[in-house]
């Protein structure tokens, strides 16, 4: 007799696993051109479509172009939509429900600068100190978050920067680093190689430490804060603590870095998942 009610609790729970799940069908926001990525196609670093794949069915999301500004808009505006790598904040987490683990991470954001203009920026350039750095002449995208201490350098020196906004600002702002038009920008050095093999395009860049800027980025999926909302982000948990789910997500942020980039991701990589065993939730591209 007990061992019948063991297999009939083993059957409930595995019919309501991830993987016998209903599907949820929810709408990712993405300010970028659908023909150049689709976040839930497999690309480099493309943990998003690895949650679809581990999903096994039971979670589904169409791509819907909005621009960084109104994805904050939007986002409680359709029950069921989500935005992928956002930082998580407590002002933003009053917006939307936030996933327990970051979708992926990043070494800390950097300076990129062409090679024949590494000479105008300190090393480490220091922020705090724009009398050294000529005006307009960093580029970032307007209504990005590059993280409290960026964001603050950008609200304290507002002249030191030249924003750029619209859709796929920060792939526009590559080029205009390329022709010239701005002398630097702000952006994590894997992403601007990407970009580039991504395009067909060559470019010799220097990557520059912020001073101040050291630590690694998490960057999460947040959906709406809505019954639908919550119940999307309560399934991306659920496929996100599987095991098989875990070990490719290592694996493929180690094949995406540089091995400089993944001596400094390793212990922040391991890290999440242990801490995820032990706590519900832990501490928290990001953008």
């Amino acid at each position: 007799m007990l061992r019948n009610s063991v297999v009939i609790i083993g059957l409930i729970l595995l019919w309501f696993s991830p993987v016998h799940a209903t599907p949820l069908k929810g709408i990712v926001f993405a300010d970028t051109d659908q023909e150049d990525v689709n976040l839930t196609q497999e690309q480099p670093m493309g943990m998003l479509s690895l949650l679809l794949k581990h999903s096994a069915g039971s979670l589904e999301f169409e791509q819907q172009q909005v621009s960084f500004k109104r994805g904050w808009f939007e986002l409680n505006r359709l029950g069921n939509a989500c935005m992928y790598n956002k930082f998580k904040s407590p002002e933003r987490e009053k917006l939307g429900y936030f996933s327990k683990l970051p979708i992926s991470i990043y070494p800390p954001l950097r300076l990129i600068t062409l090679k024949k203009n590494a000479h105008l920026f300190p090393h480490p350039v220091d922020l705090t100190k724009p009398d050294t750095i000529a005006k307009h002449s960093i580029g970032v995208a307007l209504n990005r978050s590059y993280g409290d201490t960026i964001n603050a350098y950008i609200e304290q020196s507002p002249d030191l920067f030249f924003k750029r906004g619209g859709m796929d600002s920060s792939e526009t702002l590559i080029d205009m680093m390329a022709v010239g038009r701005v002398k630097a920008i702000i952006e994590y050095s894997e992403e601007v190689s990407a970009y580039l093999e991504r395009n067909n395009k060559q470019l010799e860049f220097d990557t520059v430490m912020i001073r101040g800027v050291e630590k690694v980025d998490r960057g999460y999926m947040v959906c709406a804060k809505t019954p639908m909302g919550k119940q999307l982000i309560d399934r991306i948990d659920a496929i996100m603590q599987q095991k098989a789910f875990q070990q490719e997500y290592i694996e493929m942020h180690n094949e995406f870095f540089t091995q400089e980039e993944r001596l400094l991701l390793q212990p922040e990589l391991l890290g999440i998942f242990e801490n995820s065993e032990s706590h519900s939730t832990p501490h928290s591209k990001s953008d």
